[in-house]
């Protein structure tokens, strides 16, 4: 059976159903780039958050970086203070031999990472943060260290008497170990409010260099000249700054 159509046939035919004609168009559409998307949603997160792969990093801290750089920019906390290593000055004084073997690029991510953390230690305790990052910075090696590394301790922190939560035996000595990271700066805002180093509040929280000479004084670090490497590191990458966040 032979069935005409004519072309004004067809063309009334599409007037009264164009809507049924566009989303039978779209379906096929989508149908044929099925395997297109599908592609995509199973390629690697990694890749798509961030712009670009950096050797020997792992993907899970890559895109945890990423995220909170983002993060950061948009609390516009990154544009008060220059990261880039030495740029302020030039110092005669080397920095700590261990530091020497971490790359510039995972001792600016460091930095980055924990700005936004010690301003709010900041805001609750009165500790400066450019001393509590650059402490963190000195105590972990930017994080390479074990203790930050296997137990989430960045400022190296060992066990005490009254310390009764988790802790980690690292090369013959016991530390205190945290869930993350968060919880070893808090605990150390905690542990530089108390006991000796209580005295320290009497400070102005803008006066670095007062804190870091003080905590030298009360032993904070058998490092011989650790307040001084400590307003090195302040000043080379310009983290005091972030103490009138």
């Amino acid at each position: 059976m032979k069935v005409d159509v004519s072309i004004p046939q067809m063309l009334e035919y599409a007037q009264q159903h164009w809507f049924k004609l566009i989303l039978l168009g779209l379906f096929l559409y989508l149908f044929t780039q099925k395997d297109f998307s599908f592609s995509i949603n199973l390629s690697d997160p990694d890749e798509l958050e961030t712009p670009a792969k950096e050797h020997g990093q792992k993907a899970a801290v890559k895109k945890a970086y990423f995220t909170e750089q983002t993060n950061l920019k948009q609390a516009g906390i990154l544009d008060r203070f220059d990261l880039s290593p030495f740029s302020r000055s030039q110092s005669k004084k080397k920095a700590k031999p261990a530091l020497e073997s971490v790359s510039a690029y995972a001792k600016e991510q460091y930095l980055k990472r924990f700005a936004k953390v010690v301003v709010e230690e900041r805001r609750k305790f009165g500790i400066p943060s450019s001393v509590l990052l650059a402490a963190a910075f000195l105590q972990s090696h930017a994080g390479e260290r074990s203790t930050a590394q296997q137990s989430n301790n960045h400022f190296s922190i060992p066990c005490t008497s009254d310390w009764s939560g988790p802790s980690k035996n690292i090369a013959g000595q016991c530390y205190r170990q945290y869930e993350n990271a968060w919880m070893s700066f808090r605990d150390h805002s905690l542990y530089l409010s108390s006991g000796k180093y209580s005295k320290l509040q009497s400070l102005d929280s803008t006066d670095y260099q007062a804190w870091a000479v003080r905590l030298e004084q009360l032993g904070y670090s058998e490092q011989a000249d650790f307040a001084q490497q400590m307003i090195q590191v302040i000043e080379h990458y310009g983290l005091n700054a972030l103490d009138v966040r």
